[in-house]
């Protein structure tokens, strides 16, 4: 946390708390917490530090805990003593702690009321762990230790994630008589202001302090309140992933059909073996071989599938482009330059795409139509999520590929936002009009995948919706969807702040770039813009105020819960890409919890009965993967999340 008199410490102490899906026994309470009548009064110790990190500082935030019986939602209040005393960041890292405490609790904590009090200019996010501990405190109804202080953010999985100033925040602790002080595990050697490095360790042997390097809230918790502390059990994955019979048949099914269908392709075309169009969608049946011999059969059977959407759509581009050739053959042999060509064959091709487009989302449309009638034949229009088929369960919600569209609307706006502007065409070099002609090309197959007759993928679906149990959700599923659209919009808006403070950043170097120029750069941004659009439509749609409501509300609610789900990973991802810290030792400390959580929440649901196949799919996903860290770790904390998610929505208390 830092003082808004001064600039806040780099981008390294821009990294929000983020809400978790972390249950680590030690530093759980035994059984779900009551919501009885409760109300508590802290005094929370925070360490701040001027941003220039001159010096530090030790604070004390009135925090007040209320709960009651009311049928209300979580509630935060945020007290100032000064005109914008406090900044958005540490308003959002009050929220995510409090979300947090949630997941970490199975407490929706509904009725609750969360009051904190600033004092002066302040703000940053380092103060969410610290927070996150005492609403866990008063969750268990446990009084707050008073010799002890803490600086850390919390990541998806619960970590204790980067701050800056350590030194100086543990100098003034120990000059406020605080002799227990909680810092991320990671850090060890760190530089100061002058650039010199400090040994943290040595330092709080200096200082007659005792400093605990924590590795995750729950740790933390154990520490403060003298409990037991052992980490994660052992847990086999490949026991934790197995999937009923009756599921793994429909898989299999479908994976040797789509199988024999894209083998006949490859015989036709084995120059195409890889088209690369997304990591999601990209023509690769090698890899979903190698997933399937591994027992990996929903990954490999969701990779069959888009690969064979993926073929599709390009088949469909060249068929376009070599009937756009023709129709212009004889105009182009006119032309001698081949730069000449290129300006001429781009704007033909721009002027006769839009009508193709809509001849060609008309036709899916009456597809998509057919399928639709076959399993409701007395519905003609939905509003929001349907079952795959009439019949199905809230539990078959799970199934439901609510990020896709935005997936591939993302690409689609991301190459399109690259396009030449038409007056700059003339001016363009061949090698930039080449680039434009392709990107051209991309724009007409992501135009095809994104509109493409989803029908034979719904069917699949449906069939692995029939082999999952009946189950049904408890009283409390609507509150844990609300809950997570909270933490969503919390950790969304702590992510667009990450962005700008890149900007201006960038802009402090000389080097002058917009959110929109960041956008054509990084494909995961606008992804994430359509998915929070997505997430909020399908939470409104909930309301019994909204205009357009849910045809089947029930289902919709889990479609919307997981929809949360995807905002909030891709959310995380912004967080962590644009936070300033490039530590090759803080990604594998990220990865390394990421898969511990995922397996933690995984193997809970397991265990309590509830089918969690799009989790055991991302994390299977994630634990083959060797790519960017935004690759690895978005599909393990989907993982993560989700199945606290579902843990939360189906268990019955």
């Amino acid at each position: 946390m830092s003082s808004k008199f001064s600039r806040p410490i780099g981008l390294a102490a821009v990294v929000v708390c983020l809400f978790v899906s972390l249950c680590a026994a030690a530093g759980e309470s035994p059984g779900v917490v009551a919501p009885e009548m409760r109300k508590l009064e802290y005094q929370v110790p925070c360490l701040t530090v001027y941003a220039d990190g001159s010096h530090g500082h030790i604070s004390r935030l009135p925090l007040k805990f209320t709960r009651t019986g009311d049928d209300k939602p979580l509630r935060i209040l945020i007290g100032d003593d000064t005109p914008g005393g406090s900044g958005e960041t540490i308003r959002n890292s009050v929220w995510l702690a409090a979300v947090t405490a949630a997941m970490l609790r199975n407490d929706t904590m509904h009725g609750a009321t969360i009051s904190v009090e600033f004092s002066g200019n302040i703000d940053g996010p380092s103060a969410g762990g610290v927070i996150c501990l005492a609403i866990l405190s008063a969750l268990d109804g446990r009084p707050l230790p008073n010799d002890f202080a803490m600086t850390g953010t919390i990541l998806p999985d619960g970590t204790i994630g980067v701050v800056g100033g350590v030194p100086e925040k543990m100098r003034a602790a120990a000059r406020s008589g605080v002799r227990k002080i909680f810092i991320p595990a990671f850090l060890r050697i760190v530089k100061d202001p002058r650039g010199e490095e400090v040994d943290l360790s040595r330092l709080a042997e200096e200082l007659k302090v005792e400093l605990f390097r924590v590795t995750n809230i729950s740790e933390a918790y154990a520490v403060l309140h003298n409990q037991p502390y052992s980490g994660d059990g052992y847990v086999n994955v490949y026991e934790m992933t197995k999937l009923p019979a009756a599921t793994e048949d429909v898989l299999i099914a479908h994976y040797k059909a789509l199988r024999q269908v894209v083998e006949e392709k490859l015989a036709e075309n084995p120059e195409l073996a890889e088209l690369p169009l997304l990591p999601a969608y990209q023509f690769s049946p090698a890899k979903a071989e190698t997933y399937y011999h591994e027992g990996k059969l929903l990954p490999a059977t969701e990779l069959m599938f888009r690969s064979r959407q993926a073929w599709l759509a390009w088949e469909k581009t060249l068929a376009f482009v070599n009937e756009f050739d023709k129709k212009y053959d004889s105009f182009w042999d006119q032309l001698v330059s081949s730069e000449a060509k290129l300006r001429k064959q781009i704007s033909a091709f721009r002027n006769d795409l839009p009508g193709y487009e809509r001849r060609y989302c008309y036709e899916q449309w009456l597809l998509g139509e057919k399928y639709r009638k076959k399993y409701y034949p007395g519905e003609h229009s939905f509003t929001g999520y349907y079952p795959f088929r009439n019949g199905q369960t809230e539990i078959s919600a799970q199934l439901e590929s609510v990020g896709t569209d935005s997936l591939l609307s993302g690409q689609l706006s991301l190459l399109k936002s690259c396009r030449l502007e038409e007056s700059a065409l003339n001016q363009a070099s061949e090698e930039d009009l080449k680039k434009a002609w392709w990107n051209e090309w991309k724009i007409l197959a992501f135009t095809h995948l994104s509109q493409m007759d989803t029908s034979p993928y719904n069917e699949f679906l449906g069939e692995l919706g029939d082999t999952l149990p009946r189950l049904r959700p408890n009283r409390r599923a609507s509150e844990v969807e609300r809950l997570f659209h909270s933490g969503a919009h919390a950790v969304g808006s702590a992510a667009w702040g990450n962005l700008q403070e890149t900007v201006n950043a960038l802009a402090a170097r000389g080097e002058q770039i917009s959110a929109s120029e960041l956008f054509q750069m990084d494909s995961l941004l606008p992804v994430f813009q359509l998915l929070q659009q997505s997430a909020d439509s399908a939470h409104n749609r909930l309301s019994p105020r909204s205009e357009k409501r849910a045809t089947f509300p029930d289902y919709q609610l889990q479609a919307s819960l997981k929809l949360q789900v995807e905002t909030l990973a891709a959310a995380s991802a912004v967080l962590v890409t644009y936070d300033g810290n490039d530590s090759n030792d803080f990604i594998s400390h990220l990865r390394r919890n990421a898969r511990e959580a995922a397996i933690r929440n995984i193997s809970e649901c397991v265990k309590a009965g509830i089918p969690c196949l799009p989790a055991i799919c991302d994390f299977e996903i994630a634990e083959g993967t060797n790519d960017s860290p935004t690759a690895i770790l978005i599909p393990y904390w989907r993982a993560s999340l989700y199945s606290k998610a579902l843990l939360m929505s189906f268990r019955q208390e």
